[in-house]
């Protein structure tokens, strides 16, 4: 009886206690290419569902892009080419962004140049499709009066081309660079109200506590 009985008792701390919940909001920017800016309005939280504990900024940024490049030098040398963008999603009305540099990578040896600037042959390279990505993450503990409300905060989503190559000293390069972005906001909070009890579970209380206090007097007797 005394086993049941706490049961019952933690079975109603559990039920009267509040847990903290998470609400998420996303937004894309679709593959362009860099450089690139697009504002977006996060729909703020509401006041009315609890209290707000942290806004965590979630970024996965991606690259795709075209690499081109001719050695013009005397001697063979390696080529590497990178295809490369910063990514940053940003609340700017606050200090909560986040940047992820996703980049991909390709070498090559090339020969002295071989008279024909036409980015192949055996001194040049021609490369499509380059692609990769990053994620990144940042939360906000304070200062979260700006999320709070029944409107929409701006989030900026951007892209910035830094493809670049390197080589010989004598090396020209071509870049076509494109970048995405997914931002994802969870604010996590604690709700007002309780989870409520169960319609029985307070008579099934009182019931056991009866009991016991029965099996008690008759021990007494």
């Amino acid at each position: 009886m005394k086993i049941l009985t706490s049961a019952v008792a933690a079975m109603l701390l559990a039920a009267g206690s509040a847990h903290a919940l998470t609400e998420t909001y996303s937004q894309s920017s679709a593959m362009a290419t860099t450089n690139w800016s697009n504002t977006f309005g996060i729909t703020q939280f509401d006041s009315s569902l609890g209290t707000l504990n942290s806004v965590t900024l979630t970024l996965t940024g991606t690259v795709l892009g075209n690499a081109n490049a001719e050695s013009l030098d005397a001697a063979p040398s390696t080529i590497t080419l990178n295809s490369s963008a910063n990514i940053t999603a940003a609340f700017l009305a606050t200090s909560l962004s986040v940047t992820v540099s996703p980049i991909a990578t390709v070498s090559f040896a090339a020969t002295s140049y071989d008279d024909d600037l036409d980015f192949g042959g055996t001194s040049g390279n021609s490369y499509s499709g380059l692609t990769n990505f990053s994620t990144g993450t940042g939360t906000l503990t304070s200062n979260l009066a700006a999320f709070i409300g029944t409107g929409t905060i701006d989030m900026t989503l951007s892209a910035v081309g830094t493809s670049s190559g390197s080589g010989p000293g004598n090396i020209i390069t071509q870049f076509l660079t494109q970048g995405s972005g997914l931002a994802t906001v969870a604010y996590d909070y604690t709700p007002t109200s309780s989870v409520p009890l169960p319609a029985g579970l307070p008579l099934l209380a009182v019931a056991l506590g009866g009991l016991g206090l029965l099996r008690r007097r008759r021990k007494a007797a």
